[in-house]
């Protein structure tokens, strides 16, 4: 009891943590379930691992496409929807040893790792030890535009979502990278990103991956939109379109 009254008052400001120990406290903690052992695809039955796999392999590949073709051609062409043209060239700027600490110290600290089997938790702590050769290579690699292949490769976990366990289509993917990778995407994406606001590139009300911005802000406007419209000498309705694509 005294164990678990301390744990909730450590993580009395980090709700993730409070209902993990929660969790923990009734005995329902997550698990990874397990993939069964025969699947159903188009009236086949599908068993075995390296069939099951390779049955995720085509249907990870192919919904995409397969869902795209689906959504009929606009008349609209997609310049219409862009803003003036920025005369601004963007170049990336030089890494150094200090902004790499920075970055890293930034990535969480997971066991899980990609094809290289060197997870973030790892990359933490050999770090100060491999910091130049990294930082030399990731210039390097920003200069010339070289990505290695093996930055671009990731290990693929299906994850279940709802319905039917014997059904692809209920599964999602999960891509683990390599950490390095995962490492040159961040100090990649906050360069452009800066790139981006500065320039106020982006549209105002562009509310997700955005830093400052959560979901409560969509929400805001959107009754404010309401509010608005209620409240004007002749009232009138409100129309919204949600989509969500499967």
């Amino acid at each position: 009891k005294t164990y678990y009254q301390d744990k909730f008052k450590e993580y009395s400001k980090d709700m993730r943590k409070t209902w993990s120990t929660v969790r923990d406290v009734i005995g329902n903690k997550k698990h990874r379930e397990n993939i069964p052992d025969f699947f159903k695809n188009n009236g086949d039955m599908i068993t075995g691992s390296e069939e099951i796999a390779k049955g995720f392999n085509e249907f990870f590949t192919k919904i995409g496409p397969e869902l795209a073709s689906t959504i009929p051609q606009s008349s609209k062409h997609y310049s219409e929807y862009l803003g003036d043209k920025i005369t601004n060239d963007f170049i990336f700027s030089h890494i150094t040893p200090a902004i790499l600490n920075e970055m890293v110290a930034k990535l969480k600290p997971k066991n899980s790792a990609g094809p290289d089997h060197i997870s973030t938790k790892l990359l933490k702590r050999i770090l100060p030890i491999i910091i130049i050769p990294l930082c030399h290579l990731f210039n390097l690699s920003l200069q010339t535009g070289f990505i290695p292949q093996q930055f671009k490769t990731a290990k693929v976990v299906p994850v279940y979502k709802s319905g039917s366990k014997h059904e692809f289509t209920n599964y999602r993917p999960i891509s683990l990278l390599s950490s390095f990778s995962k490492l040159l995407e961040k100090i990649v994406a906050r360069q452009i990103c800066g790139f981006l606001y500065k320039n106020s590139i982006l549209y105002g009300h562009q509310y997700g991956f955005r830093k400052g911005h959560s979901t409560s802000h969509p929400l805001i406007h959107f009754l404010s939109k309401i509010y608005t419209a209620i409240n004007k000498p002749n009232s009138e309705f409100t129309l919204g379109i949600f989509l969500d694509l499967k």
